[in-house]
């Protein structure tokens, strides 16, 4: 074994330790203190009807307005940009004058005798 490996053994004190911390972390299991935990998260919420963030409840109208502005808007800028992309196809189409094939790129070079071209084509693949 080399010096840089430390072996993990789990002795009894590891089995103590997690046991200890088991229990003491363990949820409680009576009843009475969950109902209570309700009863405080309850009690909050009720109480926080004059909290500074209920004051935006009146704003509900005004952010469907502008949710509705922002769709409009997102949907005028993906028409323009298919738009755009459909123009776009259509010139790569129409002036696309590169060869589709290695044989084509052959054939269509000047000063080659059909000999030379078909050898060049096999030669490249």
């Amino acid at each position: 074994m080399s010096d840089d490996i430390i072996p993990f053994d789990r002795d009894r004190q590891d089995e103590d330790a997690i046991g200890a911390l088991r229990t003491m972390y363990a949820a409680p299991g009576d009843q009475a203190y969950w109902d209570g935990l309700h009863g405080r998260i309850m009690g909050y919420i009720q109480a926080s009807d004059g909290a500074w963030w209920m004051g935006f409840r009146n704003w509900k109208p005004l952010g469907l307005v502008a949710a509705a502005i922002a769709l409009v808007a997102v949907g005028f800028g993906a028409a323009g940009v298919r738009d755009a992309e459909t123009r776009a196809a259509y010139d790569a189409v129409l002036t696309d004058t590169t060869p589709s094939s290695a044989y084509e790129r052959v054939v269509r070079t000047p000063g080659l005798s059909e000999s030379d071209a078909m050898f060049l084509y096999v030669i490249s693949y």
